[in-house]
């Protein structure tokens, strides 16, 4: 089974189609949040 890679752009307010993807979107959501809080700082 081939898996096609896709890139997306996770918004740091998150969205329902990272939710849709489970752990995965959770984790992407996160690090990009956090990156976005520490620029914030």
């Amino acid at each position: 089974m081939v898996e096609n890679e896709m890139e997306y752009e996770v918004p740091a307010e998150g969205s329902l189609s990272l939710l849709a993807l489970g752990a995965v979107g959770i984790r992407a959501w996160r690090e990009k949040r956090d990156k976005m809080e520490g620029n914030e700082e």
